[in-house]
């Protein structure tokens, strides 16, 4: 599993897979680094490509995300507020984010959660 990082680079958000696994319908990530100097996730290769060709670093796929919501599964959601994206798996903080002028985005497919430890 792989950790998908925060806006902050210290927050993980979800634990993705590495490899798509057989018979599973999965979304790759893609990884860059915006000019915010934040992680950028997206599950658009078109998009991804764009900003490459803008100089954004470009690391390519970083994982893979469950297209269905299967074995606990929780959506992982995408915002927009400006240039900045940002993805979570809190329902309440997403839509937090929309009540606050954030764009909505959708999901970038299913993750698992991580649980902070005690």
């Amino acid at each position: 599993m792989q950790r998908l990082w925060g806006v902050q680079s210290t927050i993980p958000v979800a634990s993705i897979f590495l490899k798509p696994v057989d018979g599973v319908e999965m979304l790759p990530i893609f990884h860059l680094w915006s000019n915010q100097h934040q992680h950028y996730y997206t599950p658009n290769e078109a998009e991804a490509e764009n900003l490459a060709k803008t100089g954004t670093p470009y690391f390519g796929v970083v994982g893979f995300t469950l297209k269905d919501p299967v074995c606990g599964a929780v959506p992982l959601y995408r915002r927009r507020a400006g240039p900045s994206r940002f993805a979570t798996t809190e329902k309440e903080r997403h839509d937090a984010g929309i009540g606050s002028g954030h764009i909505d985005e959708g999901t970038m497919g299913h993750v698992f959660q991580i649980k902070e430890r005690q």
